[in-house]
Parts: structure tokens; sequence; C-alpha cells
């Protein structure tokens, strides 16, 4: 048959395709395929060259847009590594709005600038009262809490009843840095978050610190365990650690300078998404 190879490989991204080689795939542990089993693959082909071709060209700048978005958002996220890099290691200081220098930095262990929320609650005491609760799979699901019974929980948790940050201690690797700015009524964490606030610290900054190269390496060294998705590290290991610290108008400009630079990447990675969405959407909807 006479057939368009960026067509095809268009016509092999979509949904019912896939569905179709999963179900041919052959073996338990890692189901696979082979050519013999992509030949017998049933595709629907429009009858003209030409068409084949156009479909393939359209996906194919489709694809390269997609790419190109792809690339924007992940040279984003270095910049902004960069910049946490240089801010941090104080290669790159802000001046006070007059001009003049900010004090120099001190060092100071993160417990003697923030206190560990240590109030917990047991849910199922209260199993049909309303808590929003702050967990790690929440954290994942785009860092969005669920509204929960107690009934659901079946563990203690830590009372979130003012700003704090949370830090896990559970496989540090994975940054679950979670800045809590207003906690709802009755919002509770996970016991395998640390709860940190501070009367003296921007706790804005204590989060992007906590999301430093070296505090995760730090966290990693002291982490202990099993298994490297069960290592975890106790609360005295993060509020033992060692922070630089600015003064509170330094801080709140280092924040400024990295919330604006996540507000770009946030924009980027919707940009980034709506394409990836409206490719899906044209394939499912050109190949019914």
């Amino acid at each position: 048959a006479n057939i368009s190879s960026q067509f095809l490989h268009t016509r092999l991204e979509t949904e019912s395709i896939k569905t179709d080689i999963r179900a041919r795939a052959v073996g338990q542990t890692m189901p696979s395929i082979n050519t013999e089993i992509l030949k017998i693959t049933p595709v629907v082909l429009p009858p003209s060259i030409v068409e084949q071709k156009q479909i393939g060209l359209y996906f194919a700048h489709l694809d390269h847009l997609i790419t190109l978005h792809q690339r924007k958002f992940k040279t984003l996220k270095k910049l902004k590594e960069g910049v946490m890099q240089k801010l941090f290691s104080q290669e790159v200081r802000f001046k006070a709005d007059d001009g003049s220098d900010y004090p120099n930095w001190k060092t100071k262990k993160i417990g003697d600038v923030c206190t560990q929320i240590k109030e917990t609650i047991d849910p199922m005491a209260n199993p049909k009262k309303l808590f929003v609760e702050y967990s790690m799979p929440a954290f994942d699901n785009e860092m969005k809490p669920e509204v929960v019974y107690g009934n659901t929980m079946n563990s203690i948790r830590k009372v979130i009843g003012s700003p704090c940050v949370l830090i896990n201690k559970l496989n540090v690797r994975k940054r679950r840095i979670w800045n809590i700015v207003n906690p709802e009524d009755n919002a509770v964490c996970s016991a395998e978050f640390v709860p940190l606030t501070s009367e003296v610290m921007n706790l804005s900054f204590v989060a992007y610190f906590a999301l430093t190269d070296w505090f995760t390496r730090y966290l990693l060294e002291c982490s202990t365990g099993s298994s490297n998705s069960q290592k975890r590290v106790t609360p005295d290991v993060i509020l033992n650690i060692k922070m630089p610290i600015p003064c509170l108008a330094e801080q709140q400009k280092i924040v400024d300078c990295l919330s604006s630079l996540d507000h770009v990447i946030e924009k980027q990675k919707a940009t980034l998404a709506a394409w990836e969405e409206l490719k899906k959407g044209l394939l499912q909807q050109m190949f019914v």
C-alpha cells in the first residue's frame, strides 16, 4: 500500500491504535511487540496519499511547536535553578531601595529561627468532621489539598493553625516543599511532613531555601532506611541545618524575584499543557 510515513507515525500515536497494540503484546512481566504484530494491526487510511501527507505534515508542525514549548519550559526551570544558586551563595546580592548595601548575611540553625508545629489530632475521633488535608498524594496532585472526613484518615495528623512551610522527611530526593500561606480552617498535614512556622523569618524565603540542591543533598546524606523510597530524616536533622539568612528586606526581594520566575514558569507550563491537549483532542476527532 502507498502510505505516508509521517501519517503512519501520527496514526500510531492515537489511543485506539495504542490500545490495540497493547492488547496484542505478548509476555507477562514485560509485555512486548514485534514487527509481525505491527504488520497485522489494522489501520484505517485516507485513500489519497496527498491527504495522508497533509495530515502528517500538520501534526509534524504541531509536534515541532510542542517541542519548542517543552524546551522553553525546561530552559526556564534551569534558569531558576541558576538564579537560586547565585542568590543563596550570595554571588548576587540585592541593594536597598536607596542604593545602600544590606547587612551581611548571618548563618543560623533553622531551629533557631523556626519552630516545629507539634500539635496533633486523631481524625478518627472526629469521624464526621471535615478536614483540609495536606498529604503526600495531594502534593503530587498539583499541590491541591483534599477536603476529607475524619474517618478517612486512619492515623494521627498535625494541626496546621498558622502559616507554615511543610518539608517532607520521607524520600527527600523528591522535594515536597509546601508553603502554606493561608491555611484553611481545620487544616491538617501528614505526619511525614515537618511543619515549620516562624515569627522572625519570611516563610517563603525558608521554602525557597529548602528547594535548593544543597538542602536536598544534605538531607539525602542524613537519610536512613531500608530502601530509597522509604528513607527518611528526623525532624532534628532539618532543625539543625545551618541556613544563610539575610535581613527581612532582602529576604523579601529574593522571594519577589523567585516568585516572579515561578509565575513565568507556571504560565509556560499551562501553555505547553494547552498545546498537548489540543493535539490529543485533534487526534481523537480526526481518527474516530
